[in-house]
């Protein structure tokens, strides 16, 4: 897991640069070889939130893709104690 831990920490100061396709892919690959990084995924579900919030439209194909992706891999390593499974919400700025 050495390998993961430098990806989650080269990644946590740039992670409110993630788009919904980022958070994805991202949270994908640690689930694909069961690598739990509980801070990480926490940081990325916030962000999840944040992007989710300010959806565009037409932009919800994607969203779907992205959002399906993230709920199997937070699944696959049974993340439970995330913000969004606590009912914490985001709220959308503006």
């Amino acid at each position: 897991e050495p390998l993961f831990e430098a990806i989650s920490a080269a990644a946590m100061p740039s992670i409110a640069d993630f788009g919904i396709q980022e958070l994805g892919n991202t949270t994908w690959a640690f689930a694909e070889l069961r690598v739990r990084d509980a801070p990480f995924f926490t940081a990325i579900s916030r962000q999840t939130q944040i992007v989710m919030a300010n959806l565009q439209t037409g932009e919800e194909d994607n969203m779907a893709r992205s959002a399906y992706a993230l709920v199997r891999a937070f699944a696959m390593v049974q993340c439970r104690e995330l913000p969004w499974s606590s009912g914490n919400k985001v709220e959308k700025p503006g």
